[in-house]
Order: C-alpha cells, then sequence, then structure tokens
C-alpha cells in the first residue's frame, strides 16, 4: 500500500519510534465486529449459528465480539435486528459514555446509525432520540438499520447540521457529533480515503468540523453530554478542534473515558498548552480495529434540564385539541387497527404526512426536513390499514398475534425470501413473526397459512 508522502512524515512525526509498528498494522487485513441484542440472542446461540467465525471479545463492549465470516447480511440474524456489524474501534465511543440514562438525545451527522443504536440503549423508557442526516443516499441506510432494529423512539431529521432549529438549542441532555473526517484511520479499510487524502482536504474538513461543533454545544442542554469523534488522526481535525472549543466555552469540561477503554487507547495530544489526555486515540497498532478519535465533554447546569424543558413543552390534551386541524376522517380507521392488533396501543399523537400515519409520541421536531417523525405505522386505503414494515418490528413485543418458529426453522429462509409458508393450529389476523426472540415482520394468517407480507425490496435472494 503507497501512502502520500506526506502523510506518512505527518504520522512519523506523530508516532516515533512507533511508526513502523504502525504501518506495518496498516498492511494487514482489516477488522470486523459485530454487536448482538442479547435480548433477542443469547452469545451460546450465536456462537451456535455461526460457529468458528465468532472470535474475540471486545474489550470494552459486553455484547460484541470479533467476526471473520461472509453473508451475514441474508441471515433473519442481520434482518431482524439482532446483530450489527461494525469496526471495533467505532464502538468506543459510545461505550466510553458515563453510564447514566439520556431522555434526549441529538446524533448530528448519525448515518449508518451505529453510534445512534448504540445511544439508544442509554434512552430513559419514555426518551426519544433526534437521528439527523442531510445527505439522502446516506440517511436511507440510516432508516433501513433503525427499521430493521425496531427503533421506535427514533425521529429522523435531513437538517444542515451546522444551522439548526433554534428551537433546539439547549434541548438534548446527549448530543453525538461523528463529525465527517479526513477519513485517515480508514486508509485500509476503504481505498478512497487514501485516493483523496490531501492536506487541503485535512483542513477543510477542521473548518467544516468547528461549525459542527458549535452547532452541537447550543443544542446541548445544562448538564449535557457531547461526545465528538472521527476517524482520522489529523491534529487540525482532533486535538486542535477541541482545544478551540474549549476556549470558547469554558463551561465545558473534559471528562475521562470508562476505564475499560484506556489499556487499548493513546491519549490525545497536548494542544494549546492544555491537557487532552481524557480525550483518546485508537491506532491498528495498539487495538485490532481502525482509526478513531473521541473526547467526551460535560457542559455546565443541571442535568435535568433536558427532561424539564421536554416537561414543560408537552401539551396538555386541552392544548393540543385546540392546536389539532379538522379531524382526518381516516383517522378512527388507524385508532380501531392499533386497538385490534396490538395489546398496548401507542398513547402518543397519531401525525398523517402525505397519506402515511405516524405515532410522534409527545415530543417536538422541525416542520421542515422531518423525514420521520415516529413510527410509520402504515397508510390507510378504501377505509383499511396498509402496515409498513416498521411498524411490525417496533411494536412486535405489543402484538396480539404472535408466530415464533425456531432459529432453524426452514421455513423462515423461506419467509425472507418472500414466499407464503405454512402456519398451521393459528387463529386467524396480523401477526408478527419471530425467528426465536427475534422478530422479522409481518404475516396474514387464514386457515393455517400465512400470506408474507416482508418487503420486496428487503427479500433475500
Amino acid at each position: 500500500m503507497d501512502f502520500p508522502q506526506e502523510f506518512c512524515r505527518r504520522m512519523e512525526h506523530l508516532l516515533g519510534e512507533e511508526a513502523k509498528s504502525f504501518f506495518d498494522s496498516l498492511t494487514k487485513e482489516p477488522c470486523r465486529a459485530l454487536r448482538w441484542d442479547p435480548e433477542k440472542i443469547t452469545e451460546e446461540e450465536l456462537s451456535a449459528l455461526l460457529g468458528s467465525d465468532l472470535g474475540e471479545k471486545i474489550p470494552f463492549a459486553p455484547f460484541a465480539a470479533y467476526y471473520t465470516g461472509d453473508g451475514i447480511g441474508h441471515s433473519p440474524l442481520h434482518c431482524g435486528g439482532a446483530l450489527y456489524v461494525q469496526d471495533p474501534a467505532a464502538m468506543a465511543p459510545v461505550c466510553a459514555l458515563p453510564k447514566r440514562e439520556y431522555h434526549r438525545i441529538l446524533d448530528l451527522c448519525a448515518a449508518p446509525g451505529g453510534k445512534s443504536l448504540q445511544a439508544c440503549e442509554s434512552l430513559s423508557s419514555d426518551g426519544v432520540i433526534f437521528c439527523n442526516e442531510p445527505s439522502p443516499v446516506r440517511r436511507a441506510a440510516l432508516m433501513q438499520n433503525l427499521e430493521r432494529f425496531g427503533e421506535g423512539r427514533a425521529r429522523v431529521t435531513g437538517l444542515d447540521a451546522t444551522s439548526l432549529p433554534a428551537e433546539w438549542e439547549g434541548k438534548f441532555d446527549l448530543v453525538l457529533c461523528d463529525a465527517p473526517c479526513s477519513g485517515e484511520g480508514m486508509m485500509r479499510k476503504h481505498e478512497r480515503a487514501l485516493s483523496e487524502w490531501s492536506v487541503e482536504n485535512v483542513l477543510l474538513c477542521a473548518e467544516r468540523q468547528k461549525k459542527l461543533l458549535e452547532s452541537a454545544y447550543r443544542a446541548l442542554a445544562p448538564g449535557g453530554i457531547l461526545l465528538y469523534s472521527t476517524c482520522t488522526w489529523a491534529v487540525e481535525e482532533n486535538e486542535e478542534n477541541l482545544a478551540e472549543l474549549l476556549e470558547a466555552h469554558p463551561d465545558l469540561v473534559l471528562t475521562p473515558p470508562r476505564e475499560e477503554i484506556l489499556p487499548v487507547s493513546r491519549p490525545a495530544l497536548r494542544t494549546k498548552g492544555m491537557d487532552l489526555s481524557a480525550a483518546r486515540r485508537f491506532y491498528p497498532h495498539v487495538f485490532r480495529g481502525e482509526g478513531q478519535f473521541f473526547a467526551i465533554l460535560q457542559k455546565g447546569g443541571c442535568a435535568d434540564t433536558a427532561r424539564s424543558a421536554a416537561e414543560s413543552e408537552n401539551p396538555s390534551p386541552r392544548e393540543r385539541k385546540k392546536k389539532s386541524p379538522r379531524p382526518d376522517p381516516e383517522l378512527s380507521a388507524v385508532q380501531a387497527f392499533l386497538a385490534e392488533v396490538l395489546e398496548n396501543p401507542p398513547r402518543g399523537e397519531i401525525l398523517c404526512r402525505q397519506g402515511e400515519y405516524y405515532d410522534a409520541v409527545r415530543d417536538f421536531f422541525p416542520a421542515e426536513k422531518t423525514v420521520s417523525p415516529g413510527v410509520l405505522i402504515g397508510r390507510v386505503q378504501k377505509g383499511r390499514v396498509i402496515p409498513h414494515h416498521r411498524f411490525f418490528l417496533a411494536y412486535a413485543a405489543s402484538f396480539r398475534r404472535k408466530v415464533a418458529l425456531s432459529l432453524t426453522d426452514e421455513r423462515v429462509s423461506a419467509y425472507l425470501r418472500g414466499e407464503e409458508i405454512l402456519l398451521p393450529h393459528e387463529a386467524d389476523g396480523l401477526a408478527v413473526l419471530f425467528c426465536g426472540r427475534i422478530p422479522l415482520g409481518g404475516v396474514r394468517l387464514r386457515g393455517g397459512r400465512g400470506k408474507n407480507l416482508y418487503p420486496k425490496g428487503l427479500r433475500i435472494p
């Protein structure tokens, strides 16, 4: 692998005697790992299905391990959101956060969704996460990942992350800023990161990141946490941006990560006379993974402000009634549908946008550039609700009718191919099909058969 001469010079200056080990590590194959959802599958079940492909555990992530196999994208484990394939080092920033519940989370640059999904594990039961991604192409991948994981607490926006709505200022108790960067840490994984590298691009990225960090700071509630991360080793994009942010906002305090992160990472460099060692760097010759940098910062003030603000902004039923438009003639059909198929129907506001009905649970969102204000329930055609795939996965646990097949049942693959399957001895009606504890999607039960409702665009070959 031929690296740009200036990149080599910069890394040699940065690493000194370690530079040779560093460049040697970049000649090796990139690492992959997967995280699994322990509520959907156990480690023992996963090991039995993957065999030798499940490798050494990731030291700072309790439900993650190295993975070397192929073809997992067509497995029910992947289709049902039981696991997520991710670079091991990319898991570290969210794993490093303080252990606490967050009520309102913003992911400024969310696609493809790995860090958003990790952050959801720390959401309170009534919490919400806003996943922002301005690029339509990248946003499609984000939406698909949120959908297959059945994450019903996510709202998706397509805002310019450097210019957020005024009503978002000071409202989030956790802001993730996984900033677009020069991608130095991805050079052995993506050829484009190598071919497009230049000092000019590093400086261009650094300027854009400054704007993103300012935007993240404005959205942060008093007492809230800001997580800044990149996949580059460039000091301009990492330490220099961090130092400028701390200089500009004295109420921000750089906080150390959880202890499990320390042995597998290196401290950030001292910059502008500041000790930034609480921020961490990941190198492939130190830890089996790609390049990563992150810093955790806490804003001064009371940590409960975001929750208090949310509660004060939620209108009372009387206020909602005053603000409600003329009743939608199809709304009663949607409400009756929810009561029929779910044991615990959602109690939020049912919102119609362009003919599609959403469960937009009790929170604000900008009127423009909101791609998904909640769980997409579906459309109404001739008085009948046509449910969306996301609805089945987000509310699988609440469905009145559930059909469970074993992890090795041949009908699971047939279902993912879009075939009708035999499901005897089940009452007729709409149901969710499970593979073990993994929800896969909807079926319409009738006469001992299951009409397949798995989306055509997701079906496996």
